[in-house]
């Protein structure tokens, strides 16, 4: 009985059992073969039919029916068949026992060939499920509309979470809790003597995948800056380092550094420390002369609401220290850029004219220069910069990742490295000079080593997937007009075929690349790019009714065959959608959830966030 390979997906292996007609005549008591016959002890001739079954137990297996006591006695003691006596001419009559051997032999082959298939399928399930909760958006084990496992109660409107190996983490006042990511049920628990802030405020806004840190880091909750009386209290705080069973792995009592980073620009005005990367406190402050105009009250703009401020800021000084043995990382200035028009938000202090607490209009009449605000928050490994008059990328040693000279261009994780993305500033469209950005240049994006160096520049803006399976190599570069594929090499392999200019990657798997149009959404063929199949935009009233339209969809997660899509509709919230890749048939619609936030994809999990709410959906 062969086993016939079938056409199955490249990482997944299929085998049919054939009836080949053989073996129904199988005679264990042959000779072996010689290679597998033993010698005589005196050197004679090899032993074959009396001592074949010692042999065939030397050569492997024996498979004994016959009982401890041999084969069962004759019931013809003549020798004689129901023709007469056996002799010359006449046809041997296969003995049952040699009949049932053979049967068990055939049963136990098939055994072990049915046990090697669930063997190969169950490697490769778990070899799959690893690539899907390592992939950007991938998810396991999605066999339907996502169902509500679990929901806790959680305000994240003004705490932080951390996702750590199998647990959610965030703080209850001055409590920290650890909440199983399968079950919702509360792990552990772990109390403070004040209320702490564990994690970044930025992850409010990482959806799309969440990697899990090792460690959590925190720190006593309150304003990032306080009064420059109270600076020394800002500049010594309490740090605990606790691990994903909510252990503590270190505590001490961290102070910035005094001396100053750059002699050239004197000591640094911190602001209150935040938690860092692997079990480090982040600081972040100014260092130099603090601005004429800081503090003077600016006038709003009627027209355009836009405030008029100018001057630069003082450069930007970074420290990152480490909880368990005090010791300062690395250090870092990052100059700071002048205030230009339209980007002054971040250099004011918002005035309300109000009634006790209530707005009289609900709109600021004026505004407080502050050209002293910055934030440092945990970028993967590394950390961004944001606030007056600067905004950064740094690696994981204090490097800067992106282009200074580029307005708004930003460093953010991808492939292990970084991708420098200059879509962050104003992107405009010229026709046949494609994308160009502000100072009339073409946009370029980066892919960066995990070292910051350069690995491949794009000929034009990088448009990464939203979800993958993990199995996509492609590159997919738009210069505004059209879509093209590039492989890892940076090699151009295709433009997508379609009728409209594509203008995002939802999807990237082995089989397809889901992208949207104008008009639809579009299955391309990651081999051509060519259409697979195209959808057109749903004419009913709400996503509701069929596919979303592609500008309602913000979001995008895959288990490798189907692609869960994120709509938006102002009525019912966000919905979620199942096409299936292979064809773009609508396989289900989950309906809407008005308060949802957003979703995000967690070691192969599907996680709703909302204001007052953490779901899990499997």
């Amino acid at each position: 009985m062969p086993l016939r390979r079938r056409a199955a997906d490249a990482d997944r292996h299929t085998f049919e059992l054939v009836d080949d007609g053989f073996g129904d005549e199988l005679d264990l008591d042959e000779p072996l073969p010689a290679s597998l016959s033993a010698p005589a002890p005196d050197g004679g001739p090899s032993r074959t039919h009396g001592t074949a079954r010692a042999d065939r137990s030397r050569a492997g297996v024996l498979l004994d029916l016959d009982g401890p006591d041999g084969p069962p006695a004759t019931t013809d003691p003549a020798g004689d068949g129901p023709d007469g006596p056996a002799g010359a001419g006449a046809p041997a009559a296969v003995p049952r026992r040699r009949r049932g051997r053979a049967l068990a032999v055939g049963a136990v082959a098939v055994a072990l060939v049915l046990g090697g298939m669930v063997t190969v399928d169950a490697v490769t399930q778990r070899a799959e499920a690893e690539r899907l909760r390592d992939a950007p958006g991938g998810l396991v084990s999605l066999t339907g509309a996502p169902e509500l496992r679990w929901t806790v109660e959680v305000d994240l409107s003004s705490e932080p979470y951390v996702i750590v190996p199998g647990h959610l983490v965030v703080s209850d006042g001055d409590e920290v809790v650890g909440y199983d990511l399968d079950t919702g049920e509360e792990s552990w628990r772990v109390p403070f003597d004040e209320p702490v802030a564990c994690g970044t405020s930025a992850q409010w806004f990482m959806y799309g995948q969440a990697d899990a840190q090792d460690t959590v880091v925190c720190v006593p909750a309150g304003p990032d800056v306080a009064d420059p009386a109270d600076r020394e209290d800002v500049e010594r705080l309490p740090a605990t380092v606790l691990a994903a069973d909510g252990s503590v792995l270190a505590e001490r009592e961290v102070q910035a550094p005094s001396d100053p980073i750059d002699a050239s620009v004197g000591a640094a005005r911190w602001a209150r420390g935040a938690p860092g990367p692997d079990g480090s406190v982040l600081w972040v402050g100014r260092a130099g002369d603090v601005p004429e105009n800081d503090g003077e009250t600016v006038e709003l703009d009627p027209t355009t609401g836009d405030v008029d401020l100018a001057g630069r800021p003082a450069d930007v000084a970074v420290a990152l220290q480490d909880v368990a043995t005090g010791d300062v990382r690395w250090t870092t200035v990052v100059p700071s850029s002048r205030i230009v028009r339209g980007s002054s938000y971040e250099c004011v202090r918002w005035d309300y004219v109000t009634e006790g607490s209530v707005d009289v209009d609900g709109a600021a009449d004026e505004a407080t220069a502050d050209l002293e605000q910055v934030w440092g928050y945990l970028s993967g490994g590394g950390v961004q910069l944001a606030g007056c008059g600067i905004s950064a990328t740094l690696g994981p040693d204090g490097a800067r990742l992106d282009d200074p000279d580029v307005a708004g261009d930003a460093a953010v994780p991808y492939a292990g490295g970084y991708l420098r993305d200059p879509s962050a500033g104003s992107s405009f469209y010229g026709g046949g000079v494609g994308l160009y950005d502000e100072s009339g240049e073409p946009v370029r994006s980066a892919i960066l080593d995990a070292d910051g160096d350069l690995v491949w520049e794009a000929p034009g803006m990088l448009v990464t997937p939203q979800a993958t399976d993990g199995r996509s190599d492609l590159r997919f570069v738009t210069d505004g007009i059209r879509l093209t594929a590039y492989d890892g090499a940076g090699v151009e392999l295709w433009e997508a075929d379609t009728s409209g200019v594509a203008d995002r990657v939802l999807v990237a798997t082995a089989d397809t690349v889901l992208v949207t149009t104008g008009a639809g959404l579009v299955g391309l063929d990651p081999s051509t790019g060519r259409a697979r199949w195209t959808q057109e935009e749903s004419t009913g009233s709400s996503m509701a009714e069929g596919l979303p339209s592609p500008g309602s969809v913000w979001q995008a997660f895959t288990d490798g065959r189907t692609a869960v899509l994120v709509g938006s509709d102002m009525a019912a919230g966000s919905n979620l959608v199942g096409v299936d890749l292979a064809d773009g048939t609508v396989e289900w619609v989950d309906d809407g959830v008005v308060d949802s936030w957003g979703y995000t994809s967690v070691d192969g999990r599907l996680l709703r966030f909302g204001e007052g709410s953490v779901s899990g959906l499997g």
